[in-house]
């Protein structure tokens, strides 16, 4: 087994000894990390949020083409259907509200950890 470097030969190579140091670099790398995360999500969120905008788009002008407005209103007014499409709507904004406060609230724990003084901080 080959001997571990002394703590001579690891200040001498430029390494830092120092724990505190080492786990704020940590910390600051999580912060990082988890900001680069979000803006990703972000990035991605909008992305996805414009094509699925391109999709519909499409899917109306399919719709307004191949489906008569007399007929698409008649449809509409199948109680069922009126029923389903309300409920259908409400049911979707549940679910992003339930999605954008989980964001909301998963986002500022992940900040509130990261950015808690550690060590030397809580000191100072």
């Amino acid at each position: 087994m080959a001997d571990l470097p002394s703590k001579e030969d690891l200040a001498a190579a430029g390494v830092q000894l120092d724990p505190l140091r080492g786990l704020e670099s940590v910390t600051q790398a999580a912060r990082d990390l988890a900001d680069s995360l979000r803006r990703g999500t972000i990035v991605a969120g909008n992305l996805a949020e414009r094509e699925l905008s391109i999709v519909i788009g499409l899917a109306e002008t399919i719709r307004d083409q191949t489906v008569s407005e007399p007929l698409l209103k008649r449809a509409r007014a199948v109680p069922v259907v009126r029923g389903l499409r309300v409920s259908s709507h409400r049911a979707l904004d549940l679910g992003f509200d339930a999605l954008g406060v989980s964001l909301t609230l998963g986002s500022g724990a992940v900040d509130a950890f990261l950015s808690a003084p550690r060590g030397a901080e809580k000191v100072a």
